[in-house]
């Protein structure tokens, strides 16, 4: 609640601060009309009145498109950051009850896709023995890249995750040095990002994302959203194996103490 609060005071705030420079930027363009009405000579005031109007009509049209652009953009990033917010705090409640680890894995894909815009997504599972990726979760891959198939950690695109333990911010293969590969148009634009999910410190996985419903390339901001979705599942993903571990924990003795009668 006081999250959701101080997300309605700060856009309060920043519509307050627009409405100020809309007003400035009327009262300037009033004034301007002022001083230009007191100085023009009067007898031949229809004709230079009338184009002074029209260029103070016009300085005030551009003026308050400007603002109302950056309004806009200012408001649409706010509503993101917002969005961003809600959901972290909705995985974090509902990963927190799962202890499921394929429905935290699909739970995780949803909201990574949600926030990020993607229309492609895919969660991996690291077999450090096989050196191999196993598809766990997927959504908009085509042809054989389903749930289950394999993918050789030397032929995959993320492979350098593997050795780096860092994220994979692609923003175009096909110049790329770390990837160099032919765009396939299906998949939108040549931009994706790779994430690694950890547990224990160990690497699990790899959260995949690419082609954004915007058509618009992953940046940084799209990797540190992603890095604490990432991050709370890790968690998530590390209380399950200390459930399963418990639970296959045997399961005490009773021993039972003599008893002594007087």
């Amino acid at each position: 609640m006081k999250s959701h609060a101080g997300w309605k005071n700060k856009c309060k705030k920043i519509n307050l601060r627009y409405s100020i420079w809309i007003i400035n930027t009327l009262v300037f363009s009033l004034l301007i009309s002022l001083v230009f009405y007191l100085r023009i000579n009067r007898s031949d005031m229809s004709s230079v009145h009338a184009v002074f109007v029209l260029l103070a009509q016009f300085l005030i049209v551009v003026g308050l498109s400007v603002l109302y652009r950056k309004y806009k953009d200012k408001d649409s990033a706010l509503r993101q950051s917002r969005f961003e917010l809600m959901t972290i705090k909705e995985l974090t409640e509902i990963s927190s009850r799962s202890f499921n680890r394929h429905h935290l894995l699909r739970l995780m894909l949803e909201k990574a896709m949600d926030v990020s815009k993607a229309r492609i997504g895919s969660v991996f599972k690291f077999e450090p023995e096989k050196r191999c990726f196993y598809i766990m979760v997927s959504k908009g891959l085509k042809g054989k890249l389903k749930k289950g198939f394999c993918i050789d950690v030397a032929e995959s695109m993320v492979s350098s995750i593997v050795f780096d333990k860092k994220p994979l911010l692609v923003q175009d293969m096909e110049t790329d040095s770390r990837i160099h590969r032919t765009n396939n148009p299906i998949y939108g634009p040549p931009s994706f990002l790779s994430m690694p999910i950890f547990v224990r410190d160990q690497l699990f996985g790899v959260l995949n994302l690419s082609c954004k419903e915007t058509k618009e390339i992953f940046g940084p901001d799209d990797e540190k959203i992603m890095a604490i979705i990432t991050g709370e599942i890790g968690l998530a993903l590390e209380n399950v194996l200390l459930y399963s571990q418990i639970r296959t924990m045997p399961t005490p003795q009773k021993v039972e103490l003599p008893s002594y009668h007087r």
